[in-house]
């Protein structure tokens, strides 16, 4: 199924290439007073790692090929961005996506506050980020008012506004049918992955148009389109992220 996934991922990959377009993109609301809000959907591909399953035995698959090809001829260039003089905020930045999406702003030359739960986590990014006086850690569970009202005031003091919201933080819950599906973690991963990302939003944004300018990157999933078996909460509070993103657009 893996090797499926890679396939056609691939193909839309070299239809891309074909047209000279960019094979990574993402629909863009048009809003008022220079405030831009992206919903994104991401695709990691990858190729099988050692002890995994590969359908082609030893040989890599056709994606890792075509991949390392494209990287050889030049064509998978790493982009670079300018963010010199901006202040950016990721929740959910201390590991994974965030802390990944946290080092290429800093590489571009951002001032960061990573929004987090996880205090050991942040202080071991804050040791690898290496950022020193660009760099600000906020303890926050998003789906507290107050959590979220309290890491906006202290970014705003330590760096003097906010000009780009990476909403990232969430949890998956558990797996489990509708039928099953404990109460409690229903209503925390609705708090969560989209009454927290309602908060961030609400807290940036006043700002950004005082401002006229913000740009602000909600984090959906597929699930929120399609619905994942055993995964009814998730999926719902994603097709939320998606329908909150529209909404603020306009």
């Amino acid at each position: 199924r893996r090797n499926c996934q890679a396939g056609l991922l691939n193909q839309a990959y070299e239809d891309a290439l074909k047209d000279e377009k960019d094979p990574c993109h993402a629909d863009e609301a048009s809003a008022p007073k220079g405030l831009r809000l992206r919903s994104l959907e991401g695709a990691t591909l990858s190729a099988p790692g050692a002890g995994e399953d590969n359908i082609n035995g030893d040989q890599p698959t056709r994606a890792a090929r075509d991949m390392e090809m494209a990287r050889r001829q030049g064509m998978a260039k790493e982009t670079r961005y300018d963010f010199t003089d901006r202040v950016a905020v990721v929740t959910g930045g201390a590991q994974g996506i965030g802390l990944a999406v946290a080092q290429r702003l800093m590489a571009g030359g951002a001032r960061l506050a990573i929004w987090d739960v996880d205090a050991p986590e942040m202080a071991r990014a804050a040791t690898a980020l290496g950022a020193g006086d660009r760099l600000l850690t906020c303890l926050c569970d998003q789906s507290k008012w107050e959590d979220v009202q309290a890491a906006a005031a202290a970014t705003e003091a330590a760096f003097g506004k906010i000009d780009i919201l990476v909403n990232n933080a969430g949890i998956a819950g558990p797996a489990a049918s509708v039928a099953n599906y404990d109460l409690a973690a229903w209503r925390q991963v609705i708090d969560i992955d989209l009454t927290g990302v309602f908060h961030c939003g609400r807290a940036v944004v006043p700002g950004m148009i005082a401002r006229n300018f913000g740009r602000i990157a909600n984090v959906s999933s597929v699930a929120g389109k399609e619905g994942n078996p055993n995964a009814a909460a998730y999926s719902a509070a994603k097709a939320g992220v998606l329908a909150l993103t529209k909404s603020l657009g306009k």
